[in-house]
C-alpha cells in the first residue's frame, strides 16, 4: 500500500521552463482537463512553451464549485472513453482548485486509476488544494462528501499565472496561507499579515514556505488520523458558509474567503475555551474588513448550521473542530451549537462594519 499522498515531484518553474519540468511521452493519450478561464489565460503559455503534446485530447467545463459535481466527472469520463483513454494515458488538471479536486478524482477512478499532473493556476491552488492528495466533488451541495486520497505523480507550479488572477482569487488563497502561519509559524503569519499589498508579484516568495508547511503536515499524518486534522482550522465553519452561499446566492463565497470568515469565528469560540489572546482575531478582522462582502443574518443560520451538521470530521452527529489553544492546536474540539451561533453573530457584526 501506498504509504504517501504527496506528489512523487514539487516543482517551481516559470513559463519559459514548463517544457523542461513536463514528461509526457511514455503515454498513449493525454487528457488536459481545463475550464474557460485557465483555458482561456493559461493554456496559451503552455502550448508556447511546447509543454504539451500536439496530439492531447482537451476536456474544459465551465468554472465554479457548482461544477464540482458527479456529473462533471461523467463528462470527463465521457471524453476519455470516446478518445480510446487506457491505464496507460494520463490526465493534466489545468486550473484552479476545483480543477484540481475534480480531476485528481477522475484520473484517479478511471479504469481504476490513471496517473495524472497537476497544473495549479490559482494561489489558493499552489499553496494549498493541489498538495495533500485530498481528490473530491460536493453532492447536494455538501462540500467534498464523494472522494478519495490519490497522489498525482507531479505538481507543477508556475507564479506567472498568478497575474491573471481577479483580486478576490489573491484573496482567497492568502487566506489559506495566513492559516499555514497561524497553525506552524508565527514568523511566516507575521510577514503576510503586514504585506502592504497582495498582489502576484509580493506574493510569490512566499509560495514555497506555505507549501512546505502543508507538505510537512500531509508527510507526518497522510490520512488525516490526526495531526492533519489541524489543517482544518477555519474549515468547519468556513465549509458551512461556502456550501449555504453556494446553494442560495448568484455571488457565492469562494473557499478561501469562507475560510477567512470561518477562521475569524472559530477564534471567537477558542478564545472561550482555552482563554486564548484576541490578537489573532483581530489581525485577520483588520485586514479583511471591508475586502470580504458576504450578506449574513441570523435568519441564514439554520441553513448554515445543517450544513456545519454534515461536515465530514464530524462523529457520532457531534461537530469537531481543530482550534488554536494558546501555544497549541487542539483537535477534534467537540463544539456545542449554541457556541457556533454565538461565533456567526460575531461573524454579523464584522460583516456589517
Amino acid at each position: 500500500m501506498n504509504h504517501t499522498v504527496l506528489p512523487e515531484e514539487i516543482i517551481i518553474t516559470d513559463s519559459k521552463n514548463l517544457a523542461d519540468n513536463l514528461s509526457l511521452s511514455i503515454y498513449d493519450r493525454v487528457f488536459v482537463l481545463m475550464d474557460e478561464n485557465s483555458e482561456r489565460y493559461c493554456l496559451p503559455v503552455l502550448d508556447n512553451a511546447g509543454a504539451l503534446p500536439a496530439s492531447r485530447i482537451d476536456i474544459c467545463i465551465s468554472e465554479g464549485e457548482a461544477n464540482k459535481t458527479l456529473a462533471s466527472c461523467e463528462k470527463i469520463w465521457e471524453a476519455m472513453m470516446v478518445n480510446h483513454g487506457s491505464r496507460n494515458s494520463c490526465l493534466v488538471a489545468l486550473g484552479g482548485g476545483v480543477i484540481c479536486d475534480l480531476g485528481g478524482l477522475a484520473a484517479s477512478l478511471f479504469k481504476r486509476g490513471i496517473d495524472f499532473f497537476l497544473i495549479p493556476t490559482t494561489l489558493l491552488a499552489q499553496v494549498d488544494a493541489s498538495v495533500g492528495g485530498k481528490t473530491a466533488v460536493n453532492f447536494h451541495h455538501y462540500k467534498n462528501q464523494i472522494g478519495c486520497f490519490s497522489a498525482p505523480k507531479e505538481v507543477i507550479i508556475n507564479p506567472d499565472f498568478l497575474a491573471t488572477l481577479p483580486k478576490r482569487h489573491m484573496i482567497a488563497g492568502y487566506a489559506e496561507m495566513l492559516k499555514h502561519g497561524i497553525l506552524s509559524d508565527q514568523q511566516h503569519f507575521e510577514t503576510l499579515i503586514t504585506l502592504q499589498e497582495i498582489s502576484a508579484d509580493k506574493i510569490a516568495p512566499f509560495i514555497w514556505p506555505s507549501l512546505q508547511i502543508k507538505a510537512a503536515t500531509v508527510q507526518e499524518d497522510p490520512f488525516e488520523e490526526h495531526l492533519r486534522k489541524a489543517l482544518n482550522f477555519g474549515h468547519t465553519i468556513g465549509h458551512g458558509l461556502e456550501s449555504w452561499s453556494n446553494s442560495t446566492k448568484e455571488n457565492a463565497l469562494l473557499h478561501g474567503e469562507a475560510v477567512a470568515l470561518g477562521m475569524i469565528a472559530e477564534l471567537v469560540i477558542a478564545e472561550e475555551l482555552f482563554e486564548n489572546s484576541t490578537l489573532v482575531r483581530e489581525q485577520l478582522e483588520n485586514r479583511f474588513e471591508g475586502i470580504i462582502r458576504c450578506s449574513l443574518r441570523e435568519e441564514d443560520f439554520d441553513g448554515i448550521l445543517q450544513f456545519i451538521a454534515h461536515d465530514k470530521k464530524n462523529t457520532a452527529e457531534k461537530v469537531k473542530m481543530a482550534l488554536p489553544a494558546n501555544e497549541n492546536i487542539a483537535i477534534n474540539v467537540e463544539v456545542g451549537q449554541d457556541m457556533i451561533i454565538k461565533a456567526l453573530k460575531h461573524l454579523v457584526g464584522f460583516l456589517s462594519k
